[in-house]
């Protein structure tokens, strides 16, 4: 089923704000969606475990929400990063670090640590699956493992409302072990994991366990990088379908389960809501930071300015598709002949309206890569469009001279960034857009149609 061409007009904006552009916000962003819910607890409720803290940044939003914080984090210099990051804390006894691995049994572990700074797992199928680029000549580290019940009941925490785990493919036996003993007389009313595309089988076990413990609610986020894509929440222990459908995608996510015990603060709660508004958001925050190309016509350029005080004023929680094609500048490029869409696997659009013809051609074939070339400010109305038309799409903004799309995504380029590299190998095509570019990008791109950008 396709995403409906608007938001409805009952989600309201996330309160405090999402910050777009937070350095943090890839490891905190279901926090904030869960902000509410760290809200409704009373102040002898706010005890949480961070399992796998890396560099603390859930740490940090717990601790700002007035929770005490178990954190365990194995790798040494991450573990020295957080004692001197929180400080203050330790010495009030508000947070406790455990140097140790969370699992089901104690003893050792041989800890495989990868190139990039936070990625290690106890799991050497992991390191060769998920992300064998950091794993060619990895450190192996033999470290302490503890069960994160028992740390639990060594610090005197009865009990935890919230624990999110992140440990790169060992999520399960750090499940059993959180879940073990005392604390599973009164397990956390929210329990998060985040989970590989590459390992679908260990994140269903991870959620049949935790259905077997009673956690009946399941919000699933799928993210490339920071940006959320897909959410849905499920009642079932499977798999849902916005897993499904990002299936064959290089993807990680985060499960927020919930137990039947505390099933009222999932409520009022919506994860697909939350990542459209993210996705809202997002698209605005671009619209107001690229600039104006200088030596648009006045008429485009009063139509540009029109259209973008209508995104930046409006009630963009509700802003209908044709607000868009109203605009004679951004109206769609003529609709594709059947199959055409689908003959190309790469495909150029120089001047691309508000982005219809790339919406259409995405969604009739999942695997096509797709690069949009156009003014800078058309490009965040595109973004916007894009969006809001189709959430579990992947659109970015290039970045860097010479960068590709994957399959499946569209990529945004300003003439900046446009060279030879962008048409190379890919069909291109005129867009509504075409005559208003400069004059070296449009000979550029002529050069790629006339010479089939081989």
């Amino acid at each position: 089923m396709s995403a409906p061409a608007h938001i409805s007009p009952s989600i309201k904006p996330v309160l405090p704000p999402l910050r777009i552009g937070d350095p943090v916000l890839a490891a905190t962003l279901e926090l904030v969606y869960l902000r509410p819910f760290f809200e409704s607890l009373p102040a002898e409720k706010r005890s949480a475990v961070d399992i796998g803290a890396h560099r603390g940044e859930v740490t940090g939003e717990l601790l700002a929400q007035g929770f005490r914080v178990i954190a365990v984090e194995p790798q040494g210099w991450l573990a020295d990063r957080l004692s001197q990051r929180f400080a203050a804390e330790i010495e009030s006894g508000q947070f406790v670090l455990e140097r140790c691995a969370a699992s089901d049994k104690q003893g050792t572990a041989i800890l495989h640590v990868g190139s990039a700074s936070t990625i290690s797992s106890l799991e050497e199928d992991w390191t060769t699956v998920a992300f064998p680029e950091f794993f060619q000549s990895p450190t192996r580290v033999e470290v302490p493992l503890l069960p994160a019940g028992e740390l639990m009941r060594r610090h005197g925490m009865k009990h935890a409302s919230f624990a999110k785990i992140d440990v790169e493919g060992h999520e399960l036996p750090a499940l059993r072990g959180l879940l073990a003993g005392a604390i599973a007389a009164e397990p956390p009313a929210a329990i998060m994991f985040e989970a590989s595309h590459a390992f679908p089988e260990q994140a269903e076990a991870c959620l049949k366990f935790l259905a077997s413990n009673g956690y009946t609610k399941f919000d699933l986020f799928i993210r490339w990088g920071v940006d959320p894509v897909a959410a849905e929440r499920s009642l079932s222990a499977e798999l849902p379908d916005a897993w499904r459908a990002c299936e064959g995608r290089n993807f990680y996510a985060n499960f927020v389960a919930y137990h039947a015990s505390a099933s009222t603060i999932a409520e009022n709660s919506d994860p697909i809501a939350f990542i459209r508004q993210y996705q809202m958001l997002k698209s605005i925050d671009l619209l107001r930071s690229l600039p104006v190309t200088p030596g648009v016509p006045n008429g485009r350029r009063a139509t540009m300015a029109s259209l973008r005080e209508d995104i930046l004023s409006g009630d963009w929680t509700a802003f209908p598709q044709h607000k868009l094609s109203r605009h004679i500048a951004f109206s769609p490029a003529p609709a594709e002949q059947p199959g055409q869409s689908t003959a190309a696997s790469r495909i150029v659009e120089v001047g691309a309206g508000f982005g219809q013809r790339a919406l259409e051609a995405v969604r009739a074939n999942p695997q096509l890569a797709y690069t949009i070339v156009d003014l800078p400010e058309r490009l965040a109305v595109q973004h916007f469009h894009l969006t809001l038309s189709a959430p579990r799409m992947v659109v970015r903004v290039a970045d860097r001279l010479n960068d590709r799309p994957t399959p499946g995504e569209v990529l945004l380029v300003p003439p900046g960034l446009a060279s030879a590299a962008t048409f190379k190998n890919a069909d291109v095509r005129p867009g509504q857009g075409w005559g208003d570019l400069p004059t070296d990008l449009l000979e550029l791109a002529e050069s790629a149609v006339v010479c089939g950008a081989d």
